[in-house]
């Protein structure tokens, strides 16, 4: 299922490598250009392997005209650091979460709506949120109004999870649950209307948070928690699907402006190499992070259709809130595309 799923990508890339490999010429008369790159990415997360997968494979289309010099690892701050650092023109693209540049492209909080990817699997959504589909070429205008220019999507059918030292079977079992989130509006809404007591916190304050009893819970992809070793003071992973566990990859667009073309197609196609490659390995990345979490005694809920269905109706408010903020345009063309591509 997994090889269906990759061949239109892998075939598309490889098709664009032979063509590079045969150009090699092109590059050759252009001017060596490096870029930097950075993201606030935990060593092992997704966002720095394809990072670092990226800046290999770009440089071997480029017979090594065309470099990154990358910054992981939250070398240059965090995600929103690194933002403000490529408006300023210090930084040239970076790879991260859609939900941490919500404050700067609000039209991503698209991505927010409740549970809105929860029923559908991989090859589904990615049919409506790669390049060349019309969700993803309306997301690059507002990418491209920001200052931005987007490259590609990645993600494998996998999702932010929740964590806790309370169990969560019902919808009834959220309330009153202190759940470290994000500092988003979007997530705040959401917990709040599940009957969680949602505190923003930096990630660097929270394992000691989770430790000392602050906050009991809190919410991430299950790798993140695993390589941040939240097992450690958690009992309870609760697979609530309610957020996709994406990773955008994109640069400014007056840096990608100032390229030429073949360098421009050759970041294209080192993304899709890369994202698919790495697609093939989303699943097992996720469901290995999940045997660490198992193994290290916390206890895996799995939510039932019908609480997932409880969890969508009790967050409609947040749902309404988006459309409210960033216009119902956007929010039906996701809609109605992960549906029609379900057909």
């Amino acid at each position: 299922m997994m090889k269906k799923l990759l061949t239109p990508a892998l075939v598309l890339a490889l098709s664009f490598s032979v063509l590079f490999a045969a150009c090699a010429s092109e590059f050759d008369n252009l001017e060596p250009v490096t870029l930097i790159m950075a993201d606030g990415a935990a060593k092992g997360a997704v966002a720095n392997l394809w990072s670092e997968l990226f800046v290999e494979k770009l440089a071997e289309i480029t017979n090594y005209k065309l470099n990154v010099e990358y910054h992981g690892n939250s070398e240059l701050g965090g995600d929103k650091d690194i933002i403000t650092q490529m408006q300023g023109g210090t930084v040239d693209m970076c790879a991260m979460q859609s939900m941490n540049v919500v404050s700067f492209i609000p039209e991503l909080g698209v991505f927010e709506l409740p549970l809105v990817f929860a029923k559908y699997d991989a090859a589904t959504i990615d049919k409506v949120v790669k390049p060349g589909s019309k969700f993803f070429d309306a997301l690059n205008e507002s990418f491209r109004g920001a200052g931005f220019e987007l490259i590609d999507y990645l993600q494998g059918g996998t999702y932010r999870e929740m964590s806790s030292n309370k169990p969560a079977k019902t919808l009834e079992d959220f309330k009153g649950i202190k759940i470290r989130t994000l500092t988003s509006e979007y997530q705040v809404s959401f917990w709040q209307n599940l009957g969680c007591v949602p505190t923003p916190l930096d990630f660097s304050e929270l394992y000691t948070s989770l430790k000392d009893g602050v906050v009991e819970a809190e919410e991430n992809a299950i790798d993140t928690q695993v390589n941040s070793k939240f097992y450690e003071v958690q009992k309870y992973l609760i697979l609530t699907h309610h957020v996709l566990y994406g990773n955008l990859l994109y640069m400014t667009k007056e840096k990608y402006d100032s390229l030429a073309p073949a360098y421009q197609e050759a970041i294209s196609t080192a993304a899709l190499m890369t994202s698919a490659e790495l697609q093939a390995q989303l699943k097992d990345i996720n469901d290995n992070a999940q045997e660490v979490m198992t193994a290290n005694n916390v206890e895996v809920i799995e939510l039932s259709n019908e609480v997932i269905d409880d969890m969508i109706k009790a967050t409609e408010e947040t749902s309404k809130l988006i459309r409210k903020n960033i216009g119902g345009e956007i929010c039906d063309l996701l809609i109605n595309s992960l549906a029609e591509e379900a057909k």
